[in-house]
């Protein structure tokens, strides 16, 4: 028989005595796995490897952000490979994003920190002011979804991050006596 599928592929780079795998072929008329599955149903790539007389020999749910959950990823051997009728493949179908849980450790964290660290889980993240009294300007108070949530990369998550305390109207002492301007401005809250 022929050679159907190498691997590694030929122009790879191996050191000498490392293992070159070789897959024969049945004796079918060859077809190149085309770059357009992915994306497609497993139906209509079923359907289209039939009638080039290849089966699937096995399905396997792989996380993909790129692919929406229930379509073709990839194949093995891989999209753009040479396969031959009588030949058997395996599908590579999404199971939608990988799941990622949201850190608990975000609130008192400043904005471009917890960023960064959400960042690195693959979320995103859209930041909204709001005064608050008990956590410093610029810091976090907290997160939507909360921490221990699950989600999903490329899920975006919102971060409340304080304004700091909300300004108080200063108390208008025009025309009061010193004492009294002074007795109404610290019952405000000001020295």
């Amino acid at each position: 028989g022929q050679v159907a599928v190498e691997s590694p592929s030929g122009g790879s780079r191996l050191t000498h005595g490392q293992t070159i795998t070789l897959q024969l072929s049945k004796g079918g008329a060859p077809h190149q796995l085309p770059p357009d599955f992915r994306g497609k149903s497993p139906t209509d790539v079923t359907n289209q490897l039939q009638s080039w007389q290849i089966s699937i020999a096995k399905t396997v749910q792989v996380y993909s952000t790129g692919v929406p959950t229930g379509a073709v990823v990839g194949t093995n051997p891989a999209l753009g490979q040479t396969v031959y009728g009588g030949d058997s493949i395996d599908l590579r179908v999404s199971r939608g994003p990988a799941p990622v849980t949201v850190p608990g450790d975000l609130v008192n964290q400043s904005q471009q920190a917890a960023t960064t660290e959400l960042g690195k889980l693959g979320l995103k993240v859209t930041p909204v002011e709001r005064y608050d009294s008990t956590v410093a300007a610029g810091n976090v108070v907290r997160s939507h979804p909360t921490a221990g949530t699950q989600a999903h990369k490329g899920d975006t998550v919102t971060l409340v991050v304080s304004k700091g305390p909300k300004p108080k109207p200063v108390p208008n002492v025009v025309g009061d006596n010193i004492d009294s301007a002074i007795k109404t401005i610290n019952s405000a809250g000001f020295h």
